[in-house]
């Protein structure tokens, strides 16, 4: 069979591409995908079976910047793939196996390559396996030799985006960042500036009050090399875990995870990153764990694309949380060495000691909403029965360490998300023991924890929802002066405010925060609470318009469904309220209840322009019995 091509013979980056001739026919084929995506390989289409290993080989594979082996039943019985490997080996080439059909590794390869990372193919299917094997090219390509060779192999690979499932290990990466920072403000040249700066000319980093003009910084999600699945809650959770860390310092704007799990599986241009998150320095990675045995390598961009630094680091599982605060220190300091950072500071990035809570912990995270969505992490649906599995999850983390504060706060998210997300499944008698308990887990994290800005975000929603509204304002602006550069922060604030008749500056808060998070996973609740203002307000148009928004990005946003077919009602658009409404009626349950968490005093808006016929007026009356009665004025009875 003739190759597909030329093998690569430039001075570029390339990739050395080791198989068994016998699966020509499979491997070019992959060969090809490769070419175009626009990788360079080389191959050994000129030399023919059976002859001996030559130097022009070796001197190849020192040349490559990776080195891919095309795993089959003949390739890891071919001496010349087993030579090629071992060399690659011994000259510390980066390495990424390509497992293209069912094989099991002779004892020779067990021992060399049986820890390594390893793409199967016949688990993943071809899309996937291609997603999967791009994303390990891309970032074994930036891992490699020293920093001006990343930078030049970086820039030397194409940017494409592709969706897949490529998760990350959370709290190793902490531990990773604060060791590779460190070393490199050894090595810094005495020339460059004090602090590392952004592009000049990306105008769209937003410049949030608070933070002395500082750019935000961006926390991608890692990508998990261990080749296991069941890993990937680790992974997420230790992306999470790094953002609140950084966000305890409250020194730089801080991109909320709910926008930047937005990129999780691709291979984003970070130059379009930038600009898309209004950031100013990136970080992302990946994260192998073998058994106890942890690797990270680490990287940090600024908005230009241009590597700062990356380095490899290595430890031990149970050294994770103990480094974890010192890795966000140091990340700071990298960014900012002038930056002051006080015990106050370190005192903000509560974390339990206990591995095994943490455990639990991630678990818990993994199974529930992400903050403001409508699906988890992973944009994979939340049932009950999942938000009841990361509930038993969060009380054995919290039995382990009753003083571990975030695990209280996730007690208090997981009923916050059943009663926001699910209010239309529950009893009236549900909706307010969950509020109730949701109310008292939060209170306890808040103790333990005051100033975070999640803790103080899901108790100040949950007195919300409960009607006290002064006391959730009172401690949302002070969670607002604790932490200005989050943008849930401000979100939750907006909704305070619309509720407590303040609409103006509710909407001035819920326009920063989706100028601080304009990719969030959450940005459908953004929008809800920007609609419910324009309602309130009166901007009936603007109101049908944000909640059609809404609705796009999750159209399980009921409350957003109500806020559309009042609006309509209410502007005097009474037949297409009414198809909305049936529309709606036809797309849930037979027993779906049209309720909403948020049973407020009703829009006074709305009231003033609708009176029934039978002289009911909407004044004064709870959201919900405003609805229930617009809802039947139109057609829908309760069955």
């Amino acid at each position: 069979m003739s190759p597909p091509f030329p093998a690569y013979q430039g001075s570029d980056p390339f990739i050395f591409v080791s198989y068994r001739h016998a699966d020509s026919e499979v491997v070019y084929a992959e060969l090809e995908w490769l070419n175009a995506c626009g990788f360079n390989v080389w191959f050994d289409e000129g030399i023919t079976p059976g002859e001996e290993w030559t130097a022009e080989l070796a001197q190849r594979i020192r040349d490559a910047s990776y080195f891919l082996f095309m795993i089959t039943p003949n390739s890891v019985h071919s001496k010349n793939c087993r030579d090629e490997v071992a060399f690659a080996i011994k000259h510390n080439k980066s390495m990424v196996l390509a497992h293209l059909q069912p094989t099991e590794l002779p004892d020779s390869l067990e021992l060399s390559i049986g820890s390594m990372q390893a793409i199967l193919k016949e688990n993943l299917g071809e899309r996937a396996f291609h997603e999967k094997l791009e994303a390990a090219l891309r970032a074994d390509a930036e891992s490699v030799g020293d920093a001006e060779t990343r930078s030049e192999v970086t820039h030397a690979l194409p940017s494409k985006k592709r969706r897949s499932k490529t998760p990350l290990y959370v709290a190793a990466l902490v531990a990773i960042v604060a060791v590779i920072v460190g070393r490199l403000l050894l090595v810094e040249d005495a020339s460059r500036p004090t602090a590392i700066r952004p592009a000049d000319n990306i105008d769209t980093i937003a410049q949030v009050p608070g933070f002395s003009g500082r750019s935000a910084i961006a926390v991608l999600p890692f990508v998990n090399r261990s080749n296991d699945p069941e890993q990937e809650y680790f992974a997420d959770g230790i992306t999470e875990d790094l953002i609140t860390g950084l966000q305890a310092f409250q020194s730089f704007p801080i991109i909320a995870p709910s926008s930047t799990f937005k990129y999780k599986g691709t291979s984003p241009d970070i130059r379009e990153v930038a600009v898309e998150l209004g950031a100013g320095y990136i970080i992302d990675g990946s994260v192998r764990k073998i058994v106890d045995d942890v690797h990270i390598t680490v990287k940090l961009n600024n908005a230009q694309g241009q590597l700062v630094w990356a380095e490899n680091y290595d430890f031990k599982y149970e050294d994770v949380l103990r480094m974890q605060a010192e890795l966000v220190g140091k990340i700071m300091l990298a960014i900012e060495p002038e930056l002051l950072i006080s015990e106050v500071d370190r005192a903000r990035f509560v974390r339990t000691e206990d591995m095994e809570a943490f455990d639990y912990f991630l678990r818990a995270s993994a199974n529930t909403y992400a903050t403001f969505a409508y699906t988890d992490l992973n944009g994979q649906a939340v049932t009950p029965e999942r938000l009841d599995l990361a509930r038993e999850y969060a009380l054995k983390a919290v039995e382990l360490d009753p003083g571990f504060a975030a695990g209280w706060r996730m007690l208090n998210h997981i009923d916050g998300g059943y009663v926001l997300n699910l209010a239309y499944k529950l009893t009236k008698q549900e909706i307010a023991a969950k509020i109730k308990r949701s109310i008292e887990y939060g209170e306890r994290s808040r103790q333990l924890s005051p100033f975070e800005p999640t803790v103080c975000s899901c108790l100040a929603a949950m007195l919300l929802v409960s009607g006290q509204v002064e006391q959730a304002r009172l401690l949302q602006e002070e969670s607002l002066k604790q932490n200005p550069g989050n943008a849930g922060v401000h979100a939750v604030m907006a909704k305070i405010l619309q509720v407590d008749g303040d609409p103006q500056r509710a909407l001035e808060e819920i326009t920063l925060a989706k100028r601080m998070s304009p990719k969030d996973m959450g940005m459908s609740t953004f929008l809800y609470y920007e609609a419910a203002i324009y309602q309130e307000l009166g901007r009936f148009s603007e109101a049908i318009a944000t909640a059609k928004k809404a609705l796009l990005l999750a159209p399980t946003n009921y409350d957003a469904e109500f806020v559309k077919i009042v609006s309509l009602y209410a502007s005097g658009q009474r037949e297409l309220a009414q198809a909305a409404l049936f529309m709606l009626k036809a797309s849930t349950p037979d027993n779906f209840l049209a309720v909403s968490a948020y049973d407020q005093e009703f829009s006074k808006s709305v009231a003033d322009k609708l009176t029934f016929a039978n002289g009911v007026s909407l004044h004064g009356l709870r959201y919900n019995e405003g609805l229930q009665l617009i809802f039947e004025e139109l057609g829908w009875r309760a069955d």
